[in-house]
């Protein structure tokens, strides 16, 4: 709750003293503060006076403008003023003005104390507007906010990496306004598929260009000239040779295995898979380090599937469910 006090100090504690009057040296704006008064009262009766507040600029506001101050006899009195500092008040000194009449006399006194608001940078950019999508040779546009948040007027740069600011590169912001800025970009008619483009704008103060505020755009481009993305059609496949020694009860042994792996789609519709893996014989004895030597290619399309070559072949439900081995398996799934 926001409200005006004031209480009264015996007079001997001011004796050696000035008039106690609390100024700031620097506020900021946006703030609240309080400036004090130190009012002496020397004569043989108790005074009540009519306080008025004013200040320099409408940018302070006293809290309550009116009031009233009782004075004993040879004593003084401190008034306290609550002020609110306005976001938008421009650097610079500012004053606070107290003028009170006696009730039963009429006697004014006018007391006045100073302070300076300090200067803030705060520049912000926001988009406003832009494009979800253009065709292949429209241009983009996009729209943001650039506002100065500050009290400080700024000398503002703005630049774009992959676009053009319509507007001038710089500009001169007053302090509490905002400016749209608008930047565009041809898009490229012969583009061959969609994509998306990033379209950037970045502002900073001639004065601190190490602080700068950047926004963005995302826009997809839809092509109106789509060309296939590749006239080849690839299968991946695999190869690699290992040389492989290994001594075992005095006895060595080493020689090359070679192994070859495909596996993809004859069409580019991806329905007609083909898959095949050789592994040559190993050079030495067996063992968990080693492959062992496999033969096999297969072929699959829809319900069609036919094996050749090594596998784990289906045996019986009774006595193994399946064997590794090498054959041939044909198998044709009906549809239910």
């Amino acid at each position: 709750m926001d409200f005006i006090s004031y209480f009264t100090i015996p007079s001997t504690n001011f004796c050696s003293k000035k008039d106690f009057v609390n100024k700031k040296d620097s506020l900021l704006p946006g703030t609240s503060t309080s400036i004090s008064f130190t009012i002496e009262n020397v004569a043989s009766e108790s005074k009540i006076y009519d306080i008025k507040i004013e200040t320099s600029s409408p940018h302070i506001t006293p809290i309550l403008t009116n009031g009233e101050l009782k004075i004993p006899a040879n004593e003084n009195s401190v008034y306290i003023v609550p002020l609110k500092i306005a976001t938008e008040t421009p650097q610079g000194k500012y004053s606070v003005f107290l003028n009170g009449i006696e009730k039963n006399t009429g006697e004014k006194i006018i007391k006045t104390s100073a302070f300076f608001v300090s200067g803030t940078r705060k520049i912000s950019l926001t988009t406003l507007h832009y494009p979800e999508f253009v065709k292949a040779g429209e241009t983009i546009r996009a729209t943001f906010l650039l506002k100065n948040n500050g009290n400080l007027s700024e000398n503002l740069i703005l630049e774009s990496k992959n676009a053009v600011v319509e507007e001038n590169a710089s500009l001169v912001l007053p302090a509490g306004e905002g400016k749209i800025i608008t930047i565009s970009k041809v898009t490229n008619p012969d583009l061959g598929k969609n994509e998306y483009q990033n379209l950037n704008l970045s502002v900073y103060s001639s004065d601190n260009p190490s602080e700068n505020q950047t926004a963005y755009t995302s826009v997809k481009i839809i092509s109106v000239k789509p060309v296939e993305e590749d006239i080849f059609h690839r299968f991946p496949v695999a190869s690699s040779i290992s040389f492989i020694g290994m001594r075992n009860r005095g006895k060595y042994d080493d020689g090359f295995q070679g192994e070859v792996y495909g596996k993809g789609s004859l069409d580019k519709n991806n329905k007609n898979l083909l898959e095949f893996h050789a592994v040559t014989k190993n050079p030495v004895e067996f063992n968990s380090f080693t492959q062992y030597e496999e033969y096999f290619v297969n072929y699959k399309q829809d319900n069609f599937f036919v094996h050749l070559g090594d596998k784990n072949y289906s045996s019986s439900f009774l006595t193994e469910y399946a064997r590794y081995g090498r054959g041939a398996e044909i198998r044709f799934d009906f549809k239910k």
